[in-house]
């Protein structure tokens, strides 16, 4: 699936992103972003298997709206090297979250 892609190649993103800051941001975001990664991943695959697409696809798509307030307070903190990484990974969650209203 598209969105599953989508997801997949987010979290790898954001890994990436995450081995450039400082250890002092790092831990704290390491068991923020494994939650999110296993949950965003459990909601496609609940949504794959339902009847209802829909339903599921709205509740993706609430969860994945959130991300971005998380990568603002990183922002705020100061912990991404360059601003470049920040717009890439909020770009890339509009793209999924695109992908679930659409």
């Amino acid at each position: 699936m598209p969105i599953y892609r989508d997801v997949l190649a987010l979290a790898v993103h954001f890994e990436q992103i995450v081995s450039g800051f400082s250890r002092y941001h790092k831990y704290p975001l390491s068991t923020e972003r494994h939650n999110a990664r296993h949950r965003t991943v459990t909601l496609i695959i609940q949504m794959n298997h339902q009847s209802d697409k829909q339903t599921g696809l709205l509740v993706l798509r609430n969860y994945l709206e959130k991300r971005p307030l998380l990568i603002h307070i990183v922002k705020e903190a100061q912990a991404f090297k360059s601003f470049n990484a920040c717009c890439c990974y909020i770009e890339q969650t509009a793209k999924v979250c695109r992908q679930c209203a659409g």
